[in-house]
C-alpha cells in the first residue's frame, strides 16, 4: 500500500498561545477549555466576515481555481489559524497582492480575539507567519509554521506579533505598492498601516525588537466617533484589563501591554 504525500502549500500562519496557563489544576483546565470554546464561537461571525473578502479577493485575481477558507483548530493551550493561498496559477504580482490582503483581512480577526477574549477574562499573545507549510488531518507542519511557534511565546506582553521573517514581506509588500501602478491604485496599502505597525516590542529577558505588530488596540476605537473617542476606547480598555489579578513577576506584562494601547492611542487611530 502506497500511502500518498501530502502536498506543500503556502498562506498564512497564527500561532496564539493562552497566558497564565501553566499551572492550572485540573478543573480549572475545564474552565479554560471552555472559555477559549466560547471565544472561538464568539468571533466566528468575525472569521466568516474575513473568510468572504479573502474569497473575493482570490476571485478579482484569479490566484486560486477553490477556494480554501481559513482554518481555526486548538492545541494544548494554543489557537491555531492557518489560511491557504495556492498562487500556483498566478503572476508573481497577484500573488503578491493576494499575500497582501490575506494578511490584512486576518488582522481584523485576530484583533477582535484580543478585544473579546480580555472582556471574557483570558489573556493571549502570538505570532503571524507566512510561508510554506503541510497540512494532514489536522496536523500542521512546516517552515511557517516552526517560524510562527519559535516567535509566539517571545513578546512579554499581551499582543501579536509579525515574525521577522513575516515582517520582511510587509516591507516588500509595502515597497512594491509605492512603486507599482497597481498599487497606487488600490487600497490595501493603507489598510496595511491600519492593522499593522511597526513598534518597539518588549521581549522576555528585557530585551527590545523591532518588530511589525498588530494593531488590536484600533478594535476599541472602531465604534468610537464623538469628541470623547480617545477617553471612551481608553476607559473601555482598562476597565477589561482592570478585571485581572496580576501574579508576582508578571507585571511588565501588564504594564508592557498598557504601554502599547496608550502608544497606539497617541499616534495612531483606526478611521
Amino acid at each position: 500500500m502506497t500511502l500518498e504525500t501530502p502536498p506543500s502549500t503556502s498562506g498564512v500562519f497564527v500561532m496564539l498561545d493562552a497566558l497564565g496557563t501553566r499551572s492550572l489544576s485540573a478543573s480549572e483546565t475545564q474552565q479554560f477549555i471552555e472559555k477559549r470554546t466560547n471565544l472561538l464561537k464568539d468571533t466566528n461571525t468575525e472569521l466568516e466576515a474575513v473568510s468572504k473578502l479573502g474569497e473575493a479577493i482570490c476571485q478579482e485575481l484569479g490566484v486560486q481555481a477553490q477556494y480554501r477558507p481559513p482554518r481555526v483548530v486548538t492545541f494544548a493551550d494554543n489557537v491555531l489559524l492557518f489560511w491557504e493561498i495556492n498562487d500556483s496559477q498566478a503572476a508573481s504580482d497577484d500573488a503578491y497582492v493576494a499575500s497582501l490582503g490575506y494578511l490584512v483581512c486576518i488582522c481584523d480577526y485576530l484583533g477582535t480575539m484580543i478585544k473579546v477574549a480580555l472582556r471574557e477574562g483570558h489573556l493571549w499573545r502570538g505570532a503571524v507567519s507566512f510561508g510554506e507549510y503541510v497540512q494532514e488531518n489536522g496536523t500542521v507542519l512546516g517552515p511557517a509554521v516552526n517560524d510562527a511557534a519559535n516567535w509566539c511565546e517571545k513578546a512579554d506582553w499581551i499582543g501579536i506579533i509579525a515574525t521577522p521573517s513575516c515582517g520582511m514581506r510587509l516591507l516588500a509588500l509595502e515597497e512594491f505598492y509605492k512603486e507599482s501602478v497597481e498599487g497606487k491604485n488600490s487600497p490595501w496599502p493603507s489598510k496595511l498601516g491600519r492593522v499593522y505597525t511597526k513598534y518597539e516590542v518588549p521581549m522576555k529577558g528585557g530585551v527590545i525588537e523591532a518588530l511589525w505588530v498588530i494593531c488590536w488596540p484600533y478594535k476599541y476605537f472602531a465604534q468610537t466617533t464623538g469628541a470623547d473617542w480617545k477617553l471612551e476606547g481608553k476607559l473601555a480598555f482598562l476597565r477589561d484589563i482592570g478585571r485581572f489579578m496580576i501574579p508576582l513577576g508578571t507585571e511588565n506584562k501588564y504594564k508592557n501591554t498598557i504601554e502599547f494601547f496608550e502608544w497606539f492611542t497617541e499616534n495612531r487611530r483606526a478611521e
